[in-house]
């Protein structure tokens, strides 16, 4: 997220809006929920990169 993230035309725009201050929060959840959903899958591609990794190592001896 930018730091002018709430100065963006979008995010005015959608404040002007009647229950806009009701859309911007919706947003932001959506955004919060999708950074988790995000990490959770970076996560599990470098729990997958590590084991592959393990196996190589511990497979040459």
């Amino acid at each position: 997220m930018e730091h002018d993230f709430f100065e963006q035309k979008e995010m005015k725009a959608l404040k002007r809006m009647a229950a806009g201050y009701v859309y911007t929060t919706i947003y932001l959840k959506l955004l919060l929920k999708s950074l988790k959903i995000m990490a959770h899958c970076i996560l599990k591609v470098l729990r997958m990169i590590l084991y592959q990794n393990l196996h190589l190592i511990l497979t040459r001896q």
